[in-house]
C-alpha cells in the first residue's frame, strides 16, 4: 500500500497530508488531476473491465474453489487486461435527437470549438437552432452514450441539397476521448447518411483538428479539392475538405 501511494503521489494523482496527532496517520486525497483521471477511467476503462469480467465468469458452476480454479486457469491463458482491451467501445449506444437534447448538442460542440477556434456565426446558427437547421430540412443528429455515465458525444448530418449531406458538429467531451466513442459515432453517422439516401457525404475541418482528421481518414474519408471549392467558404477556419466515397461502399 505504501509503495502504491508513493507512486500515485509521484504521478500527481493524490496528495498526502498529516493532520492528526498520531504522525503515523496519513490522510490521502485525490488531486484535481486525480479526480479527472477517475472520471476518465469511469468513462473509458470500467465498462471494458466489466465486460471482460462477465466474459471471464461465463459458465461457472459448482463449488467456489472449483470456480476460482477455472478463473485462474482462464486468466493464465489470457490476462484480464488483454480481455478488457478486446472490449474497447463496450457500453456505447446511440441516441437520436430530441428537443430536450438540444442543450447537450450545443454544450458538447461549444467545448471543442471554443477551446480550439473562434466561435463563428455559422456555428451559432446551427447550435442555437438544431431542429430548424438540421432536423426539419431532412438531416439527423446522433448522440453516443456511455452506459451508466450518459451522453459523451454528438454529430450531425446537415442536408445541403437533395441527397447531399455535410457531416458536421462532431464532438466528444474531452474527458471521454480515447475510448472509441468518436469512432463509434462516426461509423453510425456514415451508416445513417446511407440510410438517408446520400449520394454525397462531405465534411469541412481545419488542420488543427489533427486527431479528428486522422479518424476521418481511417474510416475512409478522402481529401477533395472540389469539396473545398464548393463548400469551403462556409467557415472562416476551413482549410480541410473531405468526401466519403459512397460509391465504394455500395451506393
Amino acid at each position: 500500500m505504501t509503495r502504491a501511494v508513493s507512486r500515485l503521489v509521484e504521478m500527481g494523482l493524490i496528495e498526502v497530508s498529516r493532520v492528526h496527532r498520531d504522525r503515523r496517520h496519513k490522510t490521502i486525497a485525490l488531486t484535481e488531476a486525480g479526480v479527472a483521471a477517475l472520471v476518465r477511467s469511469k468513462l473509458l476503462v470500467w465498462p471494458q473491465v466489466e465486460a471482460a469480467v462477465r466474459e471471464l465468469s461465463q459458465g461457472l458452476s459448482g463449488a467456489l474453489p472449483d470456480q476460482i480454479a477455472v478463473i485462474e486457469r482462464r486468466l493464465a491463458e489470457r490476462p484480464l487486461n488483454e480481455r478488457a482491451h478486446s472490449f474497447a467501445g463496450a457500453g456505447l449506444s446511440l441516441r437520436a435527437f430530441s428537443d430536450d437534447l438540444a442543450a447537450t448538442f450545443r454544450a458538447i460542440n461549444m467545448e471543442w470549438i471554443a477551446a480550439m477556434y473562434r466561435v463563428e456565426q455559422a456555428d451559432l446558427d446551427v447550435l442555437d437552432n438544431p431542429r430548424a437547421q438540421i432536423i426539419d430540412p431532412g438531416g439527423a443528429i446522433l448522440f453516443v452514450e456511455v452506459q451508466d455515465i450518459g451522453i459523451v458525444g454528438t454529430c450531425a448530418l446537415r442536408k445541403s441539397k437533395d441527397r447531399q449531406f455535410e457531416l458536421t458538429k462532431m464532438g466528444v467531451l474531452a474527458q471521454a476521448r480515447g475510448g472509441k466513442a468518436g469512432e463509434f459515432l462516426l461509423k453510425a453517422a456514415i451508416a445513417r447518411a446511407q440510410e438517408l439516401g446520400a449520394e454525397l457525404l462531405y465534411l469541412l475541418s481545419n488542420r488543427k483538428s489533427a486527431a479528428a482528421i486522422h479518424l476521418y481518414e481511417k474510416l475512409g474519408f478522402v481529401h477533395d479539392a472540389g469539396i473545398m471549392r464548393a463548400f469551403g467558404a462556409r467557415y472562416e477556419r476551413c482549410d480541410v475538405a473531405m468526401r466519403y466515397p459512397l460509391e465504394a461502399s455500395g451506393r
